[in-house]
């Protein structure tokens, strides 16, 4: 997934081993957009991105996930948008991009 990211030059990846790890780094480098995997270690996906949303309100939520029945709970949450693992190189990119300019059209940047 990091290589995929960093076909577009202009954005930073930064990662993190687990739930725990993301918020840390979500509170310290404020990002645009965090990816949360639905089943990843430490907390899941969904309560990374409550914490997440805790710390730093701002940052849009993207869950990537190997199933479906996940990405249903991940769409009730303020409505993030989920990707399956299974089209991440059609969607993921595509889906990040929105996000950023949904967020510049709502801020006047």
């Amino acid at each position: 997934m990091r290589l995929l990211l960093e076909t577009k030059r202009h954005w930073s990846v930064v990662e993190a081993v687990d739930g725990w790890q993301a918020i840390d780094k979500a509170q310290r480098f404020v990002p645009d957009v965090a990816i949360l995997d639905m089943s990843m270690p430490g907390l899941s996906g969904l309560q990374t991105a409550v914490k997440i949303r805790e710390v730093a309100p701002t940052v849009k939520i993207v869950f990537f996930t190997n199933y479906d029945e996940s990405c249903l709970a991940a769409t009730d949450f303020a409505s993030s948008p989920c990707v399956p693992k299974s089209n991440a190189t059609r969607q993921l990119i595509p889906t990040i991009e929105r996000l950023v300019e949904l967020g510049e059209a709502s801020t006047g940047a």
